[in-house]
């Protein structure tokens, strides 16, 4: 049988956080949101990349 999976759900901080960014990202143009969509998911593949490595090191 699988472990439990770790609990994923934000802190209040950053629950606080994601509503302010929320209210940021109303002002910005579509090609602004573009761009930063297209970090953000550069960073997550990075971040991936970085924990893969860690586990790999680990083995």
């Amino acid at each position: 049988m699988l472990p439990p999976l770790p609990d994923f759900s934000l802190s209040v901080e950053q629950q606080f956080d994601l509503q302010k960014y929320r209210q940021q990202v109303r002002n910005i143009s579509r090609e602004a949101l573009e761009d930063l969509f297209i970090e953000v998911v550069r960073q997550k593949m990075a971040h991936e990349n970085i924990f893969k490595g860690m586990i790999r090191q680990g083995s």
